[in-house]
């Protein structure tokens, strides 16, 4: 970013507007701001920071203080700022809220602020403080708070980015160099190491599910050691699991195998007695049977020989059929005959009745040849009288053609003319009324923009309601969260002044046992010991007293199992201290939060005398969360305020949109008419002189002296003078005299149409009938050659039906010989009595012969199935069918019995094996999980910084640390050289607490002593040259980095007193080094020393003038 121009107008000291052009400075090299004390050389910079983001460079002065103390009422108060970045220009302008005169009435009104980007592109501008704000931040790539700490270090800041910690640079690191994208991966990997141990635990529950589900005998030793396992969720010994569940697999297959087998036995057995029950029941059938069909062939015996009888007796009709079917064969074709014969009579009647309407055709189509040939000749004389017509009236057609052409144009321009005269008069009419309205609009916008810049600071006091009830709504939660914080505190604390009682009574059983164990082993020696007996603990021959066994002595079983009772409770309340701490401090933590949160609030959005005074009470905490709830409603009440404002504002913008338009709209509609009107007038010229060309034509002359020689031809004794009458006048003056004459052509060529229009009728309808006699004629012609043809025709048709009428006559004689004298009712009374004979001889013949062939066949089949049931009954058993039917019902009980406990031996077997695979799938999968899992959490935790004994460096943090050594090394460029090689810049290479984000902290080697100390060690000097040179090498780095952020500039307030005379030196060589190419270094120091060596300078001036006071700017250099 390089500056080019900041304007600053009733800004701090400058009453009036002050325009400094950085242009002047040369655009590279390094300048002073220098002035006397309080004069505004700050101010500069807070001008500047103003601009971009809306806040001073050094956050001491709110926007609110800005506006100028020594400024008239009505001078704006604003800053605008002229930068080039990237080879684009950019201008911000920013006003902050301010207090000026009323434009209506008396008093003053407050200016909200507002802000305004413009861009060099014809990229639309940025109006609004916020997106002016992220715009800016996203051009230049930096907040308000790296700015201050990268480009503009001002008054104090000299030391923030020196000292920040790891997170603070890391942020700062983030943004410069964009390495976000190494923190997203550190992210993800977290989150896939979370997904795999999700997926791990639920694999876990889904193999419980499924041994859950696995059936099995608790009896034997199998299940008992499943039940066992089951209890302990199979942890640790899922294979040895899966083992047993093969055992049982094995040993079902093996008893279904053995259950199958007896089934198949139990079903051969089964079906042998179900064949000897069939073999029974077919005997009975049959022996049944046979009888049935002896009695049968007894019934049927007498009929087949009756039947047989009478088939012999009908032998003979087949011949007999036989003879009636020739017979009347032959009657058939006489009665053919008879009716060949009517038919042939019928056709000489007929042929009779032809050749007499012949012969009157003949004489009609005579009669009528003779009528058509003296109306032919009539028609024909007709005709030769229209001759000449077609001539004349092609003549007529030309004359008229041309009429109706001229009179056409002539007729069309006299009408445009009158309209166009018409429309250019409406049209002044109109652009006078566009004009005046547009007046008119013009002043009410006046008035409504005032009314608007009243109500423009409606979003900042919406924007700032809003997030003072987000910091109520945040103080609310908080304390929600403190109050279960509370309650679990004080559970956890129950809970482990519970384990802890438990922890002393196990403990004090403990004592109680092992007293009594030792009691015991004690009284087990002493009942062995007699005098002069060494004792085997003490060595002693004499035991004046010995020890008595205790009545009830614990085993060393139960001791053992005593101890580990007490060991988990010691650890259960162990674990219960430490969770009650961790729940206390976790509550004062949230109090702590909860407490700062309220006070922030209130210092925030209270006057300062009512938080002075609040704060002063100190009152408790559920009192000052009460005072920021009741807040709520009030603030909630102004955002329903501002909200109706807003929209007031915005009707009033949309009606400020609605005349803007309505303004436009009319300047469109003015200019619309402006370009009509010419455009109209134009128009008006070119049809009066194509008018005028249309009077100047040669035709209209000839067609007046056509209309003469016609005129003549009719009336012979017309002058010949008539036909040099003028019809209009040659010259024409203006539009009407043109419209004038153009009528008079116009009205006397109409009347040329009347007249040659009516001649047209005439010749037309004297052509029509000219053609209508053509056509006539022809078709009179044609009706002629038509009667010809038919009369010919009729001529021979006669004589072929007359030859026809012979031919019949003869047929029909021979016919009646043929015949003799039988009718043809007789012959069709023989037809009818021999079909009816015959027909009773056929079904006489077939009953009797289908009778026969009925019974004979029956009998037949009686012999056979008689013969085969003899057979049967040859071989039959000696077993009954009721003891067959008690073994068939033992056998089916014993299936049923094997059956049941096949299907449930089948069943669980199954279930066993689904569950075993389903297990063992899930036993993979869960390998695969857990070795993915551990490799994934082992690089998560490497990428996060969260592996146990290791500095917390994450991925991120790592890469920052190259670019963060890259600065410091141009940073000790400079460093080594103002504190003449002692100082130089180091990064911590491990943090000794291990606590917290590492990585990017910051120590100093002391060359001189050979020491490594942290930089907050250093003094102010020191800290001055080492901030300095920080700032510079990340310049640097920043400029060098690809892609990297472009920073030509950057401004140093202060920080040059507290150097001495060598360190002066050594800084001014460092930031000239620094300044050269195109890189402007600005410094803000009132340093004598810097006056002499810096040539280029903004000097500062405060003045008091008879108009006020206030601070001028000069350039120098």
């Amino acid at each position: 970013m390089k500056p080019l121009k900041l304007a600053l107008s009733a800004f701090g000291p400058y009453a009036d507007e002050t325009v400094i052009d950085f242009t002047q400075l040369g655009g590279q090299g390094l300048f002073l701001v220098t002035g006397d004390t309080g004069a505004g050389k700050t101010t500069i910079f807070d001008g500047i920071t103003f601009a971009l983001y809306g806040e001073t460079s050094g956050g001491v002065r709110e926007a609110s203080m800005l506006r100028s103390k020594y400024a008239k009422p009505e001078t704006p108060t604003y800053a605008e700022y002229i930068f080039e970045y990237k080879d684009a220009v950019y201008t911000v302008k920013r006003s902050p809220d301010y207090e000026r005169p009323k434009t209506r009435g008396t008093g003053m009104t407050t200016q909200k602020g507002e802000a305004l980007l413009t861009f060099s592109d014809g990229r639309a501008p940025v109006t609004k403080l916020k997106e002016v704000n992220q715009t800016v931040t996203d051009l230049i790539g930096l907040d308000m708070k790296q700015f201050t700490q990268i480009a503009m270090i001002a008054q104090g800041d000299f030391r923030k980015l020196l000292l920040a910690d790891t997170e603070e640079r890391s942020n700062i690191f983030r943004k410069l160099f964009h390495t976000d994208i190494y923190k997203v991966i550190q992210e993800k990997l977290k989150f896939e190491a979370g997904g795999l141990d999700k997926a791990y635990k639920e694999l876990l529950r889904s193999i419980r599910q499924y041994t859950e589900q696995v059936r099995y005998s608790t009896e034997d030793q199998l299940g008992q050691q499943w039940i066992l396992m089951e209890k302990n969720g199979f942890e640790g010994n899922l294979e040895e699991g899966l083992e047993i569940l093969e055992q049982f697999l094995k040993v079902d297959k093996e008893t279904l195998k053995n259950l199958n087998k007896q089934i198949k036995e139990n079903d051969k057995e089964l079906e042998k007695v179900n064949q000897l029950l069939g073999k029974a029941h077919k005997e009975a059938d049959a022996k049944a049977r046979k009888e049935q069909l002896l009695q049968e062939k007894e019934v049927l015996l007498p009929q087949l020989e009756q039947a047989q009888k009478a088939a012999e007796n009908g032998a003979k009709e087949p011949e007999e059929i036989q003879r009636l079917m020739l017979s009347i064969q032959k009657e058939k074709e006489n009665l053919e005959r008879y009716t060949n014969l009517e038919n042939l009579l019928r056709e000489t009647e007929k042929a009779s009745l032809q050749i007499e309407k012949l012969g009157t055709d003949g004489t009609e189509l005579q009669n009528r040849q003779k009528e058509m040939n003296a109306v032919l000749e009539e028609k024909q004389k007709e005709y030769q009288t229209t001759d000449g017509t077609e001539k004349e009236k092609a003549e007529t057609d030309f004359r008229k053609e041309k009429i109706d052409t001229l009179y056409a144009g002539i007729y069309k321009n006299c009408g445009n003319l009158e309209f166009l005269q018409t429309k250019i008069s409406e049209l002044k009419i109109q652009s006078g009324q566009e004009e005046q309205l547009a007046k008119q609009i013009k002043k009410d916008l006046t008035d409504l923009e005032e009314k608007i810049v009243s109500g423009g600071n409606l979003e900042i006091k919406e924007n700032s309601l809003v997030v003072r009830l987000q910091q109520i709504q945040k103080i609310e939660d908080q304390q929600k969260r403190y109050q279960d914080l509370e309650k679990k505190a004080e559970s956890k604390k129950k809970a482990y002044l519970t384990a802890s009682q438990k922890r002393a009574e196990i403990k004090e059983i403990l004592n109680k046992m092992e007293q009594a164990y030792l009691d015991g082993q004690a009284g087990i020696l002493a009942a062995g010991l007699q005098d002069g007996m060494p004792c085997p603990v003490c060595g002693s021959v004499h035991h004046p007293k010995l020890t008595q066994t205790p009545k009830e002595v614990p085993t060393e079983e139960q001791l053992k199992k005593q101890k580990k009772l007490t060991e988990a409770t010691e650890k259960a309340a162990s674990d219960a201290s430490v969770q009650a701490g961790e729940a206390a401090g976790l509550m004062q933590r949230c109090r702590e939060e909860l407490t700062e949160g309220v006070k922030g609030y209130i210092a925030q959005f209270l006057p300062e005398e009512e938080t002075q005074e609040i704060l002063r009470k100190e009152l408790p905490d559920h009192e000052l969360c009460l005072f920021v709830k009741n807040q709520e409603s009030s603030v909630q009440t102004g955002l329903e305020e501002i909200k109706k404002q807003k929209k007031v504002h915005q009707d009033l913008l949309k009606k400020k949109e609605e005349f803007i338009t309505q303004s436009e709209q009319h300047a469109k509609e003015f200019q619309k008419l402006q370009i009509s009107l010419e455009k109209r007038k134009s128009q008006l010229e070119s049809i009066q002189e194509q008018l005028q060309n249309q009077l100047d034509e040669p035709v209209l002359t000839w067609i007046h002296e056509e209309d003469i020689r016609q005129r003549m031809k009719t009336d012979p004794e017309l002058s010949q003078d008539y036909s040099g009458e003028i019809v209009y006048q040659k010259e024409i003056c203006n539009v009407s005299q043109a419209l004038l004459q153009g009528k008079r052509a116009a009205e006397w060529l109409k009347q040329q149409q009347n007249i040659l229009g009516q001649k047209q009728k005439d010749l037309t309808a004297f052509l029509e009938q000219r053609k209508l006699l053509e056509m006539q004629i022809g078709k009179t012609q044609t009706e002629l050659t038509t009667i010809t043809d038919q009369i010919n025709q009729n001529q021979q048709q006669t004589a072929a039906e007359k030859s026809r009428y012979e031919q019949l006559q003869k047929q029909r004689e021979n016919m009646e010989k043929e015949l003799g004298e039988r009718t043809k009712e007789e012959i069709l009374s023989q037809i009818q009595l021999k079909t009816e004979e015959q027909k009773k001889l056929e079904i006489h013949y077939k009953t009797v012969t289908e009778a026969r062939e009925v019974l004979e066949k029956r009998m037949t089949e009686l012999d056979s199935v008689i013969a085969s049931l003899t057979e049967q009954l040859k071989e039959s058993i000696s077993i009954s069918a009721e003891e067959l039917n008690v073994q068939k019902e033992n056998f089916a009980q014993q299936k049923k019995s094997l059956s049941e406990n096949r299907d449930e031996v089948h069943a669980r077997l199954e279930i066993n094996s689904d569950m075993y695979e389903k297990i063992r799938r899930q036993q993979t999968e869960l390998l695969k999980t857990e070795t993915r899992w551990k490799w994934m959490k082992s690089l998560s935790d490497t990428a996060n910084g969260t592996i146990t004994g290791k500095a917390r460096i994450m991925l991120e943090t790592y890469i920052q640390m190259q670019y963060f050594d890259r600065i410091l090394a141009r940073a000790n460029i400079r460093l080594m050289t103002m504190s003449s090689g002692q100082y130089e810049l180091v990064r911590r290479k491990e943090n000794k607490s291990r606590v917290g984000k590492t990585g990017l902290e910051l120590d100093v080697v002391d060359h001189y002593n050979g020491t490594v100390r942290s930089v907050k060690t250093l003094s102010g000097g020191e800290t001055f040259q080492a901030s300095l040179s920080l700032a510079l090498g990340l310049s640097d780095e920043i400029q060098s980095s690809s892609g990297g952020i472009q920073l030509d500039t950057m401004f140093v307030d202060e920080g040059f007193g507290s150097l001495d005379e060598d360190a002066l030196d050594q800084a001014i060589r460092a930031l000239k080094d620094l300044s050269q190419g195109s890189r402007l270094v600005g410094i803000v120091s009132h340093v004598a020393e810097l006056k002499e060596r810096i040539d280029k300078k903004i000097i500062v001036t405060k003045k008091r003038t008879e108009d006020g006071v206030g601070s001028t700017i000069c350039i120098e250099g």
